[in-house]
């Protein structure tokens, strides 16, 4: 992979805290990545650091091989959407989106161009003449990225920009967000602890824990193939089990009732104290005769209805609880609580940390 921005041993304390600890990225020219990761775990931190308002302890951040650490954040050609729009109250949309080529003493013809092709981008030509008090916050925020893409950064950094919308509003600006991406072309690293926004909007996701990395991969790498307990657990919804295992090299394991099962994935995660076998909620199935090599025997404990897709706590023995989503078609009556059932899963869909 030829780096276009690279993160080299980056380290960041406060008063002897670290907030960042070794970590090293490297991002291709035009990449979506997402920073993921719960709040405290170094994310908006590497982020500052990058823009140049964060002072790094040690370590180093390039730019086409070259370090951008001794340059000043307003000339790192680097744009910044926050959590919070900071608009100027007193400015129109158009002026908003224009303040950064003003600033820049850029020629009128230019102001008035690139601020016509923002105000097309995000689709706020016909509310050029509003002023920030005047609009929703989704509006304010497409107001926030053009801005921020104006002068044509090379990279547009995003920290939790959606993260004070309501979901419906949310899932409205990231399709933006992504067709900006497509249409531009720019860099962006976005920081999010949603994990729906960051399976949605992003090429690679980067997940942090405890200030260090702790899987990078695609979405698909990283929803089915976790490398740890932690990143199966922040990613999606899990069930996990603990478990003896008989065979590593062949995927043997022995549940808690007894049985033995081939065929399962082994993982060296380093975050567990004894093996645990973990399950998807949607990889559960209410088995049929020959549908599943495995099964466990239970007892509806609860169930709630989504939409398309109904949840269900499956009791099962050892004092164990399963969850499942089920999708469903109307065609089938689905098991009522206190139901008996057989929950069935496929060995080479589950994975064994250890």
């Amino acid at each position: 992979m030829t780096a276009f921005l690279s993160i080299r041993n980056l380290h960041k304390s406060y008063h002897g805290n670290v907030a960042v600890q070794n970590v090293s990225l490297d991002i291709r020219k035009g990449e979506f990545v997402t920073f993921l990761g719960p709040s405290g775990s170094g994310k908006s931190t590497t982020l500052y650091v990058i823009a140049g308002l964060m002072e790094p302890t040690g370590g180093d951040v390039l730019v086409n091989g070259r370090t951008i650490l001794d340059v000043p954040s307003n000339h790192r050609n680097i744009g910044m959407v926050f959590q919070k729009y900071t608009l100027f109250p007193n400015m129109t949309v158009r002026e908003n989106i224009a303040f950064p080529l003003v600033v820049r003493k850029r020629p009128r013809d230019e102001i008035e161009a690139r601020t016509n092709e923002m105000l097309r981008l995000v689709r706020m030509e016909q509310l050029a003449g509003r002023y920030p008090a005047q609009m929703s916050g989704g509006q304010q925020q497409r107001v926030a990225i053009a801005r921020a893409m104006v002068y044509e950064p090379e990279i547009l950094l995003m920290d939790e920009p959606l993260s004070a919308l309501d979901k419906k509003l949310r899932e409205e600006i990231q399709g933006e967000i992504k067709r900006v991406h497509e249409r531009t072309g720019v860099t962006i690293l976005y920081v999010t602890h949603d994990q729906e926004e960051a399976l949605r909007l992003s090429d690679r996701i980067i997940l942090f824990n405890t200030g260090r990395v702790e899987q990078i991969g695609t979405c698909t790498d990283l929803y089915t193939s976790p490398r740890s307990r932690f990143a199966g657990q922040f990613l999606g919804n899990s069930n996990f089990m603990p478990v003896e295992i008989m065979d590593a090299a062949a995927g043997t394991i022995r549940l808690p009732g007894g049985a033995c099962v081939e065929n399962v994935r082994i993982c060296d995660s380093g975050d567990v104290d004894h093996p645990l076998l973990m399950m998807r909620p949607e990889d559960l199935t209410f088995r049929k005769a020959g549908d599943c090599a495995c099964s466990f025997d239970g007892q509806v404990r609860s169930s709630y209805f989504l939409g398309n897709v109904m949840n269900y706590e499956i009791g099962i023995p050892g004092d164990y609880t399963l969850t499942m989503r089920v999708y469903i078609d109307g065609t089938e009556h689905p098991p009522q609580t206190g139901d008996r059932v057989s929950v069935g899963w496929l060995p080479h869909k589950a994975i064994v940390f250890r």
